[in-house]
């Protein structure tokens, strides 16, 4: 084998390890806010009668914590698949680290975003 190349497709590291259960958390996260948070928000920003900001129509979409939640497995495929050199192998499983954890907090960001601009409206 030769330097920095990564081992073969077929033998599974501790970064795939990571990377398989980054992507897990993120579908976990992405089922709850379909089936529980978006329907929540929902019902609480029909009560303000306003204009929802773009983003936070969007994120009320059922398939878009879905396709954000996607992010992660396709570093993590794309890890497994080709044959890359170790440091950027590496920052795949960087990149699926960092994209499970910032779509929740995009996505609150999003929910929140109504409130917000209502606020520096009465301001």
């Amino acid at each position: 084998m030769n330097a920095g190349v990564s081992p073969s497709r077929t033998s599974l590291t501790i970064f795939d390890v990571v990377a398989i259960f980054c992507s897990a958390v993120g579908f976990l996260w992405a089922g709850a806010a379909v089936l529980w948070i978006q329907p929540t928000f929902i019902r609480m920003l029909a009560e303000f009668n306003a204009e929802l900001p773009w983003f936070t129509q969007l994120s009320l979409r059922p398939w878009f914590p879905l396709l954000m939640a996607s992010l992660a497995p396709s570093f993590a495929v794309s890890r497994m698949l080709f044959h890359m050199q170790e440091r950027w192998r590496t920052f795949l499983v960087v990149a699926a680290i960092v994209s499970t954890l910032l779509a929740p907090a995009l996505f609150l960001i999003a929910m929140y975003l109504p409130i917000f601009t209502m606020a520096n409206k009465i301001q």
